[in-house]
């Protein structure tokens, strides 16, 4: 099973990047969607709670909604941290989600 955390939405305002939302598409395959104002590269990372990097990568982010999709097949069920950043900010995003 898979469930979400009560988190607050984390809206970037320098760079117009907003959070909008995770989902379990089918099997081990889950999707992390933002919505972008402008075109920005955003580095990320799935961490587990041991602080282990699980799976990462870079994509360039284009105006409007875009999402970040990776399957999760090699990893065990826990709670897990999906985090990103970009140029010019100093702190990562993180938001957490259990498998």
């Amino acid at each position: 099973d898979t469930t979400e955390s009560k988190m607050v939405a984390v809206t970037n305002d320098q760079n117009g990047l907003e959070f909008t939302g995770w989902q379990r598409l089918t099997g081990d395959d889950y999707v992390f969607s933002m919505h972008s104002s402008k075109s920005i590269l955003i580095k990320w990372q799935v961490i587990d709670i041991t602080g282990r990097v699980t799976y990462s990568g870079s994509r360039q982010f284009n105006p409007g909604i875009n999402s970040v999709t990776f399957n999760m097949a090699a990893a065990g069920s826990g709670t897990y941290y999906f985090r990103y950043g970009y140029p010019g900010r100093a702190d990562p995003v993180v938001h957490v989600f259990c498998r």
